[in-house]
């Protein structure tokens, strides 16, 4: 998604997502091991992590924050449950698909 992402702890920057503009904010930063950062303002934390594992590296993405199942989220006017399995969707695919295909050569 289109953004002014910038690696600075405070940084506040805008992710351009379907449902409109998202704020979000730097709240981590550890090169280059660690990135988290507030995404809306839903309580959503997104962390991306890098571990070195037997000469390979390991990357886990966390999507955390997530409200009661049948919470209302206000920009798309969705239950959580319903915003979760399609951003489960999405990430997997960005990861599975699309980034593996970059390290992966």
């Amino acid at each position: 998604m289109p953004n002014d992402f910038q690696p600075k702890v405070g940084h506040e920057f805008t992710l351009q997502s379907p449902f409109g503009p998202s704020p979000c904010k730097v709240l981590e930063l550890d090169p280059p091991k660690r990135l988290s950062f507030a995404w809306d303002e839903s309580g959503w934390r997104v962390t991306f992590e890098l571990t070195e594992l037997e000469g390979k590296t390991e990357f886990t993405l966390i999507h955390s924050g997530w409200g009661k199942p049948d919470e209302i989220v206000a920009k798309p006017s969705e239950k959580n449950s319903v915003i979760r399995d399609r951003m489960n969707k999405g990430w997997e695919g960005l990861v599975n698909n699309n980034l593996r295909k970059v390290v992966e050569l």
